[in-house]
């Protein structure tokens, strides 16, 4: 079985995601963040961070990105995001808390 953390932050557990190839997964998970009300700028943040670089630095400009656009479009970021006082150390956790695969 296998757990990811789905768009709220919560383990989910889905056997029908070992049996999907990685696209299908990534699809399903650009296709939760839209359902559950994100902008499309996050859903393709799902896809962004599982690229070829899933290094802290490369995590963590990606989370930067993120966060400068939202601020430029006045989107209010979720609970946890907003508690990022937006230090490295601060902003690298919140990355990993809500955007990495278990």
């Amino acid at each position: 079985m296998y757990d990811l953390k789905d768009v709220y932050g919560e383990t989910v557990r889905d056997p029908d995601f070992m049996r999907a190839t990685r696209q299908q997964m990534l699809s399903e998970f650009r296709k939760r963040s839209l359902e559950a009300g994100y902008p499309p700028i996050v859903a393709d943040f799902f896809l962004e961070v599982e690229g070829p670089d899933r290094s802290d630095r490369a995590l963590l400009e990606l989370f930067s990105k993120l966060r400068a656009r939202w601020m430029l479009e006045g989107r209010w970021l979720t609970t946890e995001e907003a508690q990022a006082a937006g230090t490295w150390d601060d902003m690298l956790q919140v990355a990993h808390n809500i955007y990495d695969f278990e």
